[in-house]
């Protein structure tokens, strides 16, 4: 789950980067985006818009809750929320 909230921090501080018009090259440093990885995250920062990445982070916080309060296993609940944001991405032409 942290992994998955890091890089949906990343993927949104990126994106905000980018909609202020900072350079492909720039936004990515700024937000802290390692450069093997540079292409994909500009890829995802295309394809995600803020509604969509708002309603991410509501599910990153209930899984999070999930996680502390339900009993069932960490990595089935992240699971599900990896297949859950793969197919909104699929949806949004990935």
């Amino acid at each position: 789950m942290r992994a998955l909230s890091l890089q949906y921090n990343k993927l949104k501080l990126l994106k905000s980067y980018l909609e202020k018009g900072l350079g492909t090259k720039e936004a990515t440093r700024n937000a802290g985006v390692f450069w093997k990885d540079e292409d994909d995250m500009l890829r995802q920062a295309r394809t995600w818009n803020f509604p969509a990445l708002d309603a991410l982070a509501r599910d990153l916080i209930d899984a999070d809750k999930q996680c502390k309060s339900t009993g069932m296993p960490d990595l089935l609940i992240a699971e599900r929320l990896y297949l859950q944001i793969a197919g909104r991405a699929a949806r949004a032409g990935t």
